[in-house]
């Protein structure tokens, strides 16, 4: 089975016309993303593979399930870079409760 993967629940959302942001109530830092970033962060909002992200992402946008995915990764990079995810095993505690 994928790893799953889940945005941290300290992540205070907000969204104003097509943009979303993000303040990360443990380290005071604020982020914006565009439609493309939010869409795949409100999916990782509950715990899922990138697989299952990456299909969504795919239906939503009409674009091939193999870009979905580089997307996908793409973004899941971005936001561990930030440290926006939970760590792997948090996530998977998650998704089994």
């Amino acid at each position: 089975m994928a790893a799953r993967q889940q945005i941290k629940p300290s992540l205070l959302i907000t969204e104003k016309d097509d943009q979303l942001f993000a303040l990360d109530t443990e380290s005071g830092r604020v982020h914006e993303f565009n439609v493309t970033a939010k869409m795949i962060l409100q999916l990782f909002l509950e715990p899922r593979d990138e697989d299952e992200a990456a299909a969504a992402f795919a239906r939503a946008f009409d674009i091939p399930h193999a870009q979905a995915l580089e997307d996908v990764r793409t973004m899941l990079a971005q936001f561990r870079a930030n440290d926006l995810l939970l760590p792997d095993s948090e996530a998977a505690c998650r998704a089994s409760t």
